[in-house]
């Protein structure tokens, strides 16, 4: 059994995570849109019986959706794994996330990730580099 992860399954944990925050970006525009639709209709019965359900759901939905702490605390813990449990050739462990990336990728694995798990990452304390970010 591996005693840490390695970069192609890093890679698709960081993948999935900052699609996900694509996700909820792309969710406050949709439900904003919506909230849009129901200003501009031209008869005043259905906005009125409209306007503020949207709008309540709207302003609930968007504290949700900015809402990243937990994320945050994702990219805090599969960093965390590797530094904890990683160690370099030589036997040491690494204490640079982006040596260990250096050192995946020499090994065949791909490392890659969406900028916003490069974002994540900076904001739980850990800067990775911007060469493994993919468009």
């Amino acid at each position: 059994m591996a005693n840490v992860i390695n970069g192609t399954t890093y890679s698709s944990l960081a993948q999935q995570i900052g699609v996900l925050v694509d996700v909820m970006a792309s969710g406050k525009n949709y439900l904003f849109t919506a909230v849009t639709i129901v200003a501009q209709l031209n008869d005043i019965n259905p906005t009125v019986d409209l306007i503020i359900p949207f709008n309540t759901t709207y302003q609930l939905q968007t504290s949700v959706l900015n809402n990243t702490s937990n994320l945050v605390a994702a990219a805090r813990a599969l960093n965390s794994h590797v530094l904890l449990r990683a160690v370099q050739p030589n036997g040491t462990p690494y204490t640079d996330i982006n040596q260990w990336f250096d050192d995946q990728e020499t090994a065949g694995y791909n490392i890659s990730y969406p900028e916003a798990w490069a974002t994540l990452c900076g904001q739980s304390g850990t800067n990775v580099s911007q060469a493994f970010v993919n468009g």
